[in-house]
C-alpha cells in the first residue's frame, strides 16, 4: 500500500468511518514507518496520551491437558508452575480489590485447561454476584467466553 492511500485510510478512520476488510488486510504492505506514524496519529486523535490498565490472574493452575507451546502450566512440559484447583471466592475478591485500589479498570480470571468444568464455571459466576467490587470492576471468565 502507498502513502497516499495509507493516508486516506487514515483520514477515514479519523473522520469515524470503518475501513474495509480489503485495506486492513493490505495495510500489512505499507512501509513500517509510515504505518506506525499513522496509527499514532489515529491513537493520539483517540485516547490522546492516556491509557487503561488491565489485569489477569490465574484462577486455576497446572496440569492442564492443552499443549500450548507458550504456557508453562501444560502438562506436556516440566515446570515448577504451581497446582491448583479454582481459587475461593474471598482470595479472587482480595486480588479483584487489590487491583482496582492500583486503578485497573479490568480484571480478568484465566484458567488451565480448555474450558472450565461446570462446578468450577458456577463458582465463578457465585463468586462474582457476591463481590462488593462489581461497580468498579469488570470481570470476564475468558475460557467460556462469560463477559461481566
Amino acid at each position: 500500500m502507498n502513502l497516499h492511500e495509507l493516508i486516506k485510510l487514515k483520514n477515514m478512520v479519523l473522520n469515524g468511518q470503518d475501513i474495509s476488510y480489503h485495506d486492513a488486510i493490505h495495510l500489512v504492505e505499507s512501509d513500517l514507518m509510515d504505518l506506525r506514524e499513522a496509527a499514532n496519529e489515529i491513537r493520539k486523535f483517540y485516547l490522546k496520551d492516556s491509557f487503561d490498565i488491565c489485569s489477569i490472574i490465574n484462577a486455576k493452575s497446572g496440569s492442564c491437558s492443552e499443549d500450548c507451546k507458550f504456557c508453562a502450566q501444560s502438562s506436556h512440559f516440566n515446570s515448577s508452575e504451581d497446582i491448583y484447583e479454582f481459587l475461593e471466592h474471598k482470595q479472587i475478591e482480595d486480588m479483584a480489590k487489590h487491583n482496582a485500589k492500583k486503578g485497573v479498570l479490568r480484571f480478568s480470571l484465566v484458567t488451565s485447561g480448555k474450558r472450565l468444568e461446570q462446578k468450577d464455571l458456577n463458582k465463578a459466576i457465585k463468586s462474582y454476584k457476591k463481590w462488593s467490587i462489581k461497580q468498579y470492576s469488570q470481570i470476564f471468565f475468558v475460557n467460556n467466553f462469560i463477559i461481566y
